[in-house]
């Protein structure tokens, strides 16, 4: 146990460190920036409708997205290409649990800087239609909702390839951006439409908004959990058995 949780904290502090680190924090602030700009002046109502556009647009669309895959890319594909990945395997823990720690790490620092942009939206919403707290626990939420299901997704293609953000950020142009909005029965399959329809099931006042916007396909608990379970256990397995079958170096 002790082991698994030093690994955790390693790859946490890995992670964080950088002057990347520095500017995926900044890019969280990008779109309640545009928000307050956007809103300038106009009505209450028109203001919320902005926010809701611009937090889906902007914020789950593509800023946190793009955060999620950097981390995650970073966090088995740093380790492989520094040749400190072959050194972790030598300690006494499982590879079914350095990849499971891998996935939570990747997870949890694509979350605290997503918090950041959370806490810039709620500061915005508070500075223009007024803060709601269902919407700021909503986005929160969705948040960590987005960021594990993207870290399953991109760790272990971060170790597949040096060049896991390239096909990560095609993905998200081309399904998530493209194929998804094209055909919306396929929103269950997204990650950040999995965030998404978790603001609009805990905020519900903005589940009409949000499906005009986006068409999506349900605001259920069951099924939003059940998917990013099934990407999380997905994730884990499949980095474990690159571990075993891959060259570690």
């Amino acid at each position: 146990m002790m082991p698994a949780v030093a690994l955790f904290t390693g790859s946490v502090r890995l992670l964080l460190q950088g002057r990347r680190t520095i500017a995926l924090a900044a890019l969280q602030l990008a779109p309640a920036i545009l928000f307050l700009l956007g809103s300038s002046g106009r009505t209450e109502d028109a203001a919320l409708r902005t926010f809701v556009d611009i937090t889906l647009g902007a914020y789950f669309a593509l800023v946190l997205p793009i955060v999620a895959i950097v981390i995650a890319s970073a966090a088995l594909g740093a380790e492989r290409r520094d040749q400190t990945l072959s050194v972790i395997v030598l300690r006494p823990i499982p590879r079914s649990a350095i990849a499971t720690t891998k996935v939570l790490a990747s997870w949890a620092v694509s979350a605290v800087l997503g918090a950041i942009g959370v806490v810039a939206l709620a500061l915005a919403l508070a500075a223009g239609p007024g803060f709601d707290a269902t919407i700021v626990i909503g986005l929160a939420t969705g948040m960590v909702i987005s960021t594990g299901a993207y870290s399953a997704l991109i760790v272990p293609l971060g170790f597949i390839t040096d060049r896991a953000v390239i096909f990560a950020l095609a993905y998200l142009l081309v399904f998530e951006n493209g194929v998804v909005t094209a055909l919306p029965g396929l929103s269950v399959l997204s990650p950040s439409r999995l965030g998404i329809r978790t603001l609009g099931l805990v905020a519900e006042d903005l589940r009409i908004t949000i499906d005009s916007s986006l068409n999506t396909m349900s605001f259920d608990a069951a099924p939003i959990i059940t998917t990013t379970i099934v990407y999380l256990v997905l994730g884990a397995l499949l980095s474990s058995l690159l571990l075993k079958r891959r060259d570690l170096a």
